[in-house]
């Protein structure tokens, strides 16, 4: 056995391109085994991930506009739910303007079949009266003269 005494870290013999070798073909197989899987798997993620965020913004451009689209019905809505009611008030207060003119004609007609009727009665009541009068005037003239008198 011989015992070499280098003094140097590394000697180039056929050893280290026999590493050198053996290297560069485990180089070759964890690429091709593991770098390369690895590097198309993180291609993909990365892909994937861009792909989510443009998505993603794509979402949120839909919800604004949505959101949006949202706000300007329910004004429309209002809108038209404040003419409708506009229209009905006015509709209601034509009506109402209706039946209180219609309310006044049949007071006034009332009042004056009222007004008749009673005029009626009071000329009724006078020529009753008249009548009552003259007959209690001719007993009086008859009690005071103590006699008959013909009408």
């Amino acid at each position: 056995m011989e015992i070499v005494n280098t003094s140097a870290l590394i000697s180039i013999n056929a050893t280290l391109l026999f590493q050198l070798v053996s290297f560069l073909l485990y180089m070759l197989i964890m690429n091709r085994l593991m770098f390369q899987p690895l590097r198309s798997a993180m291609a993909q993620r990365a892909h994937y991930i861009r792909r989510l965020k443009t998505e993603l913004v794509e979402a949120r451009k839909k919800v604004e506009k949505f959101g949006e689209d949202m706000v300007r019905r329910r004004r429309e809505v209002r809108r038209q739910a404040h003419d409708l009611t506009s229209i009905q008030e006015r509709q209601a207060m034509d009506k109402a303007g209706d039946l209180v003119a219609e309310a006044q004609t049949r007071v006034a007609v009332m009042r004056r079949e009222a007004e008749d009727e009673i005029g009626e009665l009071v000329r009724q009541a006078r020529i009753e009266l008249a009548q009552e009068t003259e007959a209690m005037a001719n007993a009086i003239m008859e009690k005071l003269l103590d006699r008959r008198i013909a009408a």
